[in-house]
């Protein structure tokens, strides 16, 4: 993991669900099953060396429907792993010992709150940390031990 998408581990959830919805619209276009598609051609036709012009009728499934299933599929994956992401996230927070500042990562990354929201937050539980102070800290914290 990298620390830019460190950072934005407060994003992924909400990005999930987004495509969880998206799999369940596309899931419910699915629900029918494959759509025949049919269309007239110019074909020719005839015995032996006479050849007549006529028309013929294809037949076949609709392209769309193996479309669909494509993207469900790598919707799920791309689900699955940014999930395995969001986890391994959580548990480099976990790794930190100071107790301080993994409440820290965790409103700052996890959370996605602002470091100015965070110190008043820690204001009021009687720590004197300003934003800038913060936002230096989690940051050192994030470029020593997120590679």
């Amino acid at each position: 993991m990298k620390p830019r998408e460190f950072r934005q581990l407060h994003a992924i959830p909400y990005d999930i669900e987004a495509r969880k919805r998206r799999i369940k619209r596309l899931e419910a276009m699915q629900a029918d099953g494959p759509q025949p598609a049919s269309d007239v051609v110019r074909s020719s036709r005839g015995e032996g060396n006479a050849c007549i012009m006529g028309h013929a009728t294809v037949s076949g499934t609709d392209i769309a429907f193996s479309r669909r299933e494509d993207e469900i599929r790598r919707l799920k994956k791309l689900n699955a792993e940014k999930d395995a992401t969001y986890m391994e996230g959580l548990h480099i927070v976990e790794t930190c010992d100071d107790v301080v500042l993994r409440g820290m990562l965790s409103d700052v990354c996890i959370e996605g709150k602002k470091p100015q929201e965070v110190a008043v937050a820690l204001t009021e539980q009687g720590y004197d940390i300003d934003a800038e102070a913060i936002r230096r800290r989690v940051d050192r914290w994030i470029d020593q031990n997120v590679r």
